[in-house]
């Protein structure tokens, strides 16, 4: 589980200098699954 979760942080740290770099990325990218889930309720 470790692995999964440091992976996630690795994306979600590309979609802050993607956002830097202005380049378009799919919201859910960067983000963990779970929280993908309990956004769309």
């Amino acid at each position: 589980m470790g692995m999964i979760t440091h992976g996630t942080h690795h994306l979600a740290l590309m979609v802050m200098i993607g956002k830097q770099l202005r380049y378009e990325l799919h919201k859910d990218f960067g983000k963990a699954p779970s929280t993908i889930v309990h956004e769309r309720g």
